[in-house]
């Protein structure tokens, strides 16, 4: 950073060692080290000395990588070389703001350059606070300290703590762990500060604070859950139940982790049966035979009787029904059909992709192979094979007419309308008494799911497991269409489905379609 600098004054008739001596002079004061150091090309990064601390906070803030270290120490040395200050704004911006007063940051540099194994890492935290308090323009700035691993707190649940040389800011957990040795794996310790439970992670080589479960069941020997013990069951003698250590994400709040879930019926299944790939397509029953069955996929077993993609679409078709079939001949796909009264419609939803018209759920292509595609309406008029045709509300309800005369031989207090489209397995579903369907008639729905368009968000998929969503050729306004909807207790044809949702059955949704054979 100096040698722009020193050949100026060179060439401005000062001898080599007095120009020499003023750049590193100069230098000093432009990153604010507090003092002044000579000798800059024998100083590294490794070592006790204050130099060797100061070198290493310039090389953390101005080095993030070799193409911008380039770049920088160009910069600085035009705009430095020929009156011996620091004057562009906007690479000291970008310095002076690259870290925030964070002791994880300083942490996990010293750990870093720790592990290279050359030498001993200097206090080079206090050289950071100095040029970030000074790049930002602070008068105030609480810098050295020479306690490493003291604290002090400065609000209800916030502290800074000394690492480096200089007090950074730090959580809870940093202040409640700091110091600790390593644990094994899934050990819990009291946290020395606030008192909050910790469990060690060996891959991550961390202690972190322990999930709820663990937290509450300390005393019941379950210890932490972490990444290696995943799918690991134990039993909780307090209420003899059996907990289950698995991977959780929400993506509401941006965090995910390790926690103790209770156990269900599947978490025994994938721990006690395997699944590769000599295993897949393989059905086994649970404990009740009746309603539970498992499923082995290339994604490892799945609940049979709930939703998931990665059933193929075959195992959804009843059994007890004589289906036709269609080719389409644009594309040879096959399609199951069914005869429902006096119409014929197609068994399951149409996956025709055409010049890139419609979407699969999540944007996943092999969704499309089990639930079909899904379609905006304005596509969705022309979508269906020669011969066939969007079906217009007029003619689901000529549908629902034939199915209502089917329901009227079953038991309207054990089941629902819906049960009669739904598919026999896929609709199982915590939240309601009405979980897989009869399917009477080979209608053979699936919950596909669909694509919202709201008026508060962003468009997304959701609702699949819970939700069939089929197009209308019939439109409610200029915005709207009527849309069959069929729940886990409901089928109706419906337009401005929810109450304030008016974006729920917008003709910019995207929802699949039943295709319906032209009459003769």
């Amino acid at each position: 950073m100096t040698y722009e600098r020193i050949l100026f004054l060179f060439g401005k008739g000062k001898d080599f060692a007095t120009a020499k001596k003023q750049a590193e002079s100069e230098v000093s004061k432009a990153f604010y080290f507090g003092r002044e150091f000579e000798n800059f090309e024998d100083i590294n990064i490794f070592g006790d000395s204050e130099e060797s601390a100061a070198l290493l906070a310039t090389s953390v803030l101005v080095g993030r990588n070799e193409n911008y270290l380039i770049m920088f120490l160009d910069t600085f040395g035009n705009d430095f070389r020929k009156d011996g200050t620091w004057n562009d704004e906007t690479t000291r911006y970008n310095v002076g703001t690259r870290f925030d007063y964070d002791v994880q940051i300083v942490e996990r540099i010293h750990n870093n350059i720790m592990g290279w194994e050359s030498g001993p890492v200097p206090k080079f935290g206090k050289y950071i606070k100095k040029m970030l308090c000074g790049f930002r323009g602070w008068s105030k700035c609480n810098v050295e300290c020479k306690d490493e691993g003291a604290f002090i707190r400065t609000g209800n649940n916030s502290w800074d703590i000394c690492r480096g040389g200089a007090f950074f800011r730090a959580d809870y957990s940093t202040v409640d762990t700091y110091g600790w040795a390593a644990g094994t794996d899934g050990e819990l310790q009291k946290g020395d500060s606030t008192g909050r439970i910790y469990k060690y992670d060996e891959d991550l080589k961390a202690w972190i604070i322990a999930d709820y479960v663990s937290y509450d069941y300390v005393t019941l020997m379950l210890n932490g859950c972490t990444h290696k013990r995943e799918g690991e069951i134990g039993l909780n003698p307090r209420d003899k139940t059996y907990y289950v250590c698995v991977y959780y994400t929400d993506s509401e709040v941006g965090i995910d982790g390790y926690k103790w879930q209770k156990a269900r019926e599947i978490d025994f299944i994938k721990r006690d049966n395997k699944c590769d790939s000599e295993d897949f397509d393989r059905i086994i029953a649970g404990i009740d035979t009746v309603t539970n069955r498992y499923y082995c996929s290339a994604n490892g077993w799945v609940d049979f009787m709930a939703w998931s993609f990665d059933v193929p679409k075959e195992y959804r078709f009843n059994p007890d029904i004589d289906y036709g079939s269609m080719t389409d001949k644009r594309d040879g796909k096959t399609y199951r059909t069914v005869k429902i009264g006096n119409q014929t419609w197609m068994a399951e939803n149409l996956n025709y992709a055409g010049d890139g018209i419609g979407h699969c759920y999540d944007d996943v292509s092999e969704n499309c192979e089990t639930g079909g595609r899904l379609y905006k309406w304005d596509v969705a008029r022309d979508v269906c094979p020669e011969g066939w045709h969007l079906p217009s509300k007029k003619e689901f309800e000529t549908l629902f007419s034939a199915v209502k005369r089917a329901y009227d031989k079953y038991d309207k207090a054990q089941y629902s309308l819906a049960d009669m489209f739904k598919a026999t397995s896929g609709w199982k579903n915590d939240y309601s008494r009405w979980t897989q369907g009869l399917d009477v008639v080979g209608f053979s729905a699936v919950p596909a799911g669909g694509k919202h368009i709201y008026s508060y968000r962003m468009p997304e998929y959701n609702l699949a497991g819970s939700f069939a969503f089929f197009l209308t050729s019939t439109e409610y306004n200029e915005r709207y269409v009527h849309v069959m909807l069929l729940g886990t207790d409901e089928a109706s044809v419906v337009s401005n489905y929810m109450e304030g949702d008016p974006h729920y059955d917008s003709k910019e949704s995207e929802f699949s379609v039943r295709c319906l054979k032209d009459a003769k």
